[in-house]
């Protein structure tokens, strides 16, 4: 059951970094006295948490939003360096904070988890561009596909998203395609 103040206010976005299991995900977490998240049963990610026990858990707020689809496509956690089954933090990559993460409650589709002890643990970020938000947000779509979620204004919703890039990064080569990247991987969910 919901605790008081648990996921009552704006989700932000990182890439989950597991202990124990060299995987990373796109995770959103909703903040609130104790910040939340929650994984689809459908999900990989939900196979590798505990309900019984703490999951350590580092977040990466990267600097660099490309950083989010490396994490899908798992080629992030080859690039990090792990010492005893968990990620040494990069500075490089954005900022950087740990959760130990506990088994909240779940419903029909998916589990949920408090972060219960919540620290910044290095690293920097740099303001919030408007193209970075729109990436994650295509992110957000296609990560609910392949967890079985298809909701029918998925499609035009994403590719408004793929607009917003193009027109917020001046059509910056690189963002562009990977929003290309993701819309063709919605599509093709979608059919």
């Amino acid at each position: 059951m919901k605790a008081e103040g648990e996921g009552t206010g704006p989700y932000y976005e990182f890439i989950a970094v597991l202990c124990g299991q060299k995987y990373t995900m796109p995770l959103g977490l909703v903040f609130g006295r104790y910040p939340a998240f929650f994984v689809y049963k459908s999900a990989r990610m939900s196979n590798y948490l505990h309900k019984g026990k703490p999951n350590p858990i580092y977040l990466l707020s990267p600097l660099d939003p490309t950083l989010f689809i490396k994490s899908l496509r798992h080629e992030l956690k080859m690039e990090l360096s792990y010492r005893e089954g968990c990620p040494q933090p990069d500075s490089k990559l954005g900022l950087w904070y740990y959760c130990k993460a506990l088994f909240s409650y779940e419903d029909k589709e998916r589990y949920v988890f408090r972060c219960e002890d919540m620290q910044k643990i290095g690293g920097e970020c740099r303001p919030y561009s408007r193209a970075y938000g729109c990436i994650v947000e295509l992110l957000v779509v296609l990560t609910k596909l392949q967890a079985g979620i298809k909701e029918p204004w998925f499609l035009e919703y994403a590719r408004g998203l793929k607009w917003c890039v193009e027109r917020s990064s001046n059509e910056d080569e690189r963002l562009v395609s990977i929003s290309d990247e993701i819309l063709r991987s919605i599509e093709g969910y979608i059919g």
